[in-house]
């Protein structure tokens, strides 16, 4: 008997959130037929405007991603530049300190070789 009280509880339930489903599809399908209308009535009214402004804004568009281009570019140059002066302050660290080292000491070991080529390989276009 609990289980049926239950039940039927669960099915009027279920009938109120139906209704209320039906309700507010209907509210939507009314304000979206009332927002067409407003906007086909917009569209007639300034529609010649509309037309002569677009090309005013599709310009501002592209002006927009070309200047987040530019911007990335510019970062990037930024980044290419300082690894490139990096390698070039590594290649005159490794001159020096090889011209300064005694004549009988003029070798470089294979760490300082290591280094030195790759910050060649990254310094030269």
């Amino acid at each position: 008997m609990v289980e049926l009280d239950r039940l039927n509880g669960a099915t009027d339930e279920i009938n109120k959130l139906e209704s209320a489903l039906e309700d507010a599809n209907n509210s939507f399908r009314h304000d979206l037929s009332e927002a067409s209308s407003s906007l086909q009535l917009l569209g007639r009214k300034l529609g010649s405007a509309v037309e002569k402004a677009r090309p005013y804004f599709e310009a501002m568009q592209h002006a927009r991603k070309l200047h987040l281009d530019c911007q990335r570019t510019a970062v990037q140059y930024q980044r290419a530049n300082s690894v490139h002066q990096a390698a070039r302050s590594t290649i005159s660290l490794a001159e020096e300190r090889f011209s300064n080292a005694h004549l009988n000491q003029r070798q470089f070991d294979p760490a300082w070789q290591e280094m030195l080529n790759h910050a060649t390989r990254k310094a030269s276009p």
